[in-house]
């Protein structure tokens, strides 16, 4: 009779079976038998392993496939050594394995078995990680179901186990190895030997993808065990320490799991509610320029009302001013950069919905939209017509952009141009858009009706979903609080603007103030971009803010003032005027068909939207109206309060969220992208410290040119030529 028996149970492992035999033969003991138990393989492992038949202490034996578990107990009653131990037939055992193993338990006759230290190894060999083992302790490993003896090497003692036949039990296809030291646990004091002695060899297929479906046969296990009658009473005390272990451990295999978002969190709730976890409805990401300023239409103001209401929601931004602990930075020093930044990371692959913002603000590439839209369900809202035209922002009186934009005369508007490619940018915008698989939210039916009308965006599904403010914050307030607080004159007629290069109404609100200079008594605020307004009458105390991202403060700024000025001659929507009409103020806005404010003002019942010509005139008549100013505050703060209140924003954009959702099929080309994501990329992008620099002297951000590769032509001919190939391939 042999010292010990070597048990190689094996199925298509002809790859790695060799390596693993010379590892047994090379043993400084040879005092063995090895038993080498194909369960029907369907290799060439017969004909690999036949040059080590020759060794007499190496036999070979096959059967009809019957799994692990019966090979194994076929294994332990064939053996006839003193002691037993599996080596599977992908791993290697160093050498002077059995010698310090049998010595081990040899100097330890109370003990029923030993396992050793052990490597993990990759395909190739090499050590990837060691892992060390501790003293045995039978309550502790329980208590956090994390079975040390479970590992590749550990040797029994085959007579203090003479009465058992089935080693491993049949009916469990994934965790018949922990089963069974559990139950040997029960029998018997295990030994720690504290040596690297064998390996675990690491292959991909055995990542932790699939391991969650383990999960059934563990439950099952448990319910078993702790009903056993004869279960001493200090095992019987730790089942729950046991049960929550058990559900953290769950919880870990299924966030590694190839599941898409909806499955995974369905399959984590139950077992994240039995720890007190916070569970969710879904996960949504939103995708912006930057947190702060805009917050409360870019996306950073929105994903905090998201979590309040039970929506796991980040927001990824590339330039991060805030402290939020789910707001990440995005890489947006090129455009590749910043989409492999978007996408590499768990927080992407475990989103069940995309929502995009001022992109184009950003280095983000419209190209990579159609396969963006196929990995995950893409939502962006229209902040402004730049989805819609050639270069620019806003495309004021023209109406090219309706078929084809073409011989732009307004290069000179962001984004700004050198040369004319208005053509070839609205060419690979629509191409994007047509093949991106995605939908479209807009704030006003100004923007609604001109995505309607957009050939870049036909046949997409477009919302219609108005901003909404916190009227908490931004609500009537005691004017003369305000002011003393501002440090303003309790008796002055304060007006109050936003001040922007573009769009704005810069020279519309210079000529009205101009107007004003006789009167003594005139206050102007103004937050946005400070030193737009030089040379105003002395009579009039202007004081600037810059970019004010403390509501509270801006909410008092509107307290503080008599009359919103806000002429601007392209606006998409206009959420300052619908945050003055919050805190009960009127809007004077501008009449043109290239602005959503008369609508959204609700003009002439609450706000008043005039042409430019009679601005200045209304605004004089206002000042020495003040009993309308006060009606036409209230009748806003009425409206206000009844169509842009931020939890109703809230609801509809969840409600668009759900049904998008719910509609949007993932292929497999793009589980495999999603599941390869999710196993490798890093948990975020990058979560920096929140930076201190001052915003004071934010400017209006950089013009970036979304395809810079093409803006970057300097000569005519590259542009015709690169505009002809586009158009070519376009409309061939």
């Amino acid at each position: 009779m042999k010292k010990i028996t070597i048990l190689i149970p094996t199925y298509n492992r002809a790859n790695f079976i060799c390596s693993t035999i010379e590892s047994i033969l090379a043993q400084s003991f040879s005092d063995f038998e090895c038993l080498i138990l194909d369960d029907g393989s369907t290799d060439n492992t017969r004909e690999a392993i036949q040059s080590f038949l020759t060794d007499s202490r190496i036999q070979y034996f096959y059967h009809e496939n019957r799994g692990e578990a019966e090979t194994v107990n076929r294994g332990w009653q064939m053996a006839t050594g003193e002691y037993f131990t599996q080596v599977n037939s992908d791993g290697l055992v160093y050498p002077d394995f059995l010698e310090a193993m049998i010595h081990a338990l040899d100097a330890n006759p109370d003990k029923i078995l030993a396992y050793p230290d052990f490597d993990f190894i990759d395909e190739q060999g090499k050590v990837l990680q060691t892992t060390h083992g501790r003293a045995w302790d039978f309550l502790r490993n329980l208590a956090a179901y994390s079975c040390e003896a479970a590992c590749p090497g550990t040797m029994f003692r085959r007579s203090a186990l003479s009465d058992i036949t089935q080693l491993k039990r049949k009916g469990f296809l994934h965790i018949n190895d922990t089963e069974m030291y559990w139950n040997l646990a029960l029998r018997g004091d295990f030994l720690h030997v504290p040596k690297v002695l064998t390996t675990w060899r690491q292959h991909q297929q055995q990542i932790s993808a699939k391991r969650y479906k383990c999960i059934s046969e563990c439950e099952q296990w448990f319910r078993t065990y702790f009903s056993q009658k004869s279960l001493p009473a200090a095992v019987k005390d730790i089942e729950q320490q046991t049960r929550k272990s058990l559900c953290r451990y769950f919880i870990s295999l299924l966030e590694q799991a190839d599941l898409l978002p909806a499955e995974k969190r369905q399959l984590l709730r139950p077992y994240q509610q039995e720890l007190g976890q916070p569970t969710y409805e879904f996960s949504c990401l939103q995708v912006g320029d930057q947190d702060l300023i805009g917050g409360k239409f870019n996306g950073h103001m929105l994903h905090i009302g998201l979590r309040e209401k039970n929506i796991d929601a980040y927001h990824y931004v590339c330039k991060k001013e805030s402290e939020d602990e789910y707001t990440f930075l995005l890489n947006n020093s090129d455009q590749k950069s910043l989409f492999d930044s978007l996408v590499f990371n768990k927080i992407f692959a475990a989103s069940d919905i995309i929502h995009l913002h001022l992109i184009h603000n950003t280095q983000f590439d419209l190209s990579h939209l159609p396969f963006l839209s196929r990995l995950k369900p893409v939502i962006w809202t229209l902040h402004d017509p730049f989805a819609l035209n050639g270069h620019c922002i806003y495309h004021g009186t023209c109406d090219k952009w309706k078929s084809q934009c073409m011989d732009c005369s307004h290069l000179e508007t962001p984004f700004l141009r050198q040369e004319d490619t208005s053509c070839l940018e609205f060419a690979l915008k629509k191409n994007a858009i047509a093949q991106s698989n995605m939908q479209a939210i807009v704030a006003s039916k100004w923007m609604y009706d001109k995505v309607k009308a957009s050939s870049i965006w036909q046949n997409k599904p477009v919302h219609l979903v108005p901003f909404g403010v916190d009227h908490n914050i931004f609500a009537p307030g005691d004017t003369q609080s305000a002011r003393r607080e501002m440090g303003l004159p309790a008796d002055a007629i304060v007006l109050f603007a936003r001040t922007q290069r573009y769009f704005k109404g810069l020279d519309i609100l210079k000529e009205s103030l101009d107007r004003l200079a006789t009167h003594n008594n005139i206050v102007l605020l103004t937050v946005g971009q400070n030193g737009l307004l030089p040379n105003l009458p002395p009579s009039i105390f202007h004081k600037e803010y810059g970019w004010v991202t403390d509501d509270k403060k801006l909410a008092m700024l509107y307290q503080a003032c008599d009359i919103f000025l806000m002429p601007s001659e392209q606006e998409a929507f206009g959420m300052m005027a619908i945050e003055a009409m919050s805190c009960g103020k009127m809007v004077l806005a501008l009449d043109v068909a290239t602005s959503a404010l008369p609508s959204v003002i609700n003009a002439p019942h609450c706000g008043l939207a005039v042409d430019r010509t009679t601005y200045p005139h209304e605004l004089l008549r206002l000042i020495a109206h003040p009993q309308e100013i006060l009606q036409r505050g209230t009748d806003s703060l009425e409206y206000a309060r009844k169509n842009y209140n931020f939890i109703v924003y809230l609801n509809n954009l969840i409600e668009v969220y759900k049904n998008t959702i719910e509609t949007f099929t993932y292929s497999e080309e793009s589980k495999k992208v999603l599941f390869q994501i999710q196993k490798y990329a890093p948990y975020s992008p990058h979560k920096p410290e929140a930076s201190k620099a001052s915003m004071s002297n934010y400017s209006y951000r950089k013009l970036i040119n979304f395809y810079q590769k093409h803006g970057a032509l300097q000569t005519s001919l590259k542009i015709k030529e690169k505009i002809k190939q586009v158009l070519i391939s376009h409309f061939s």
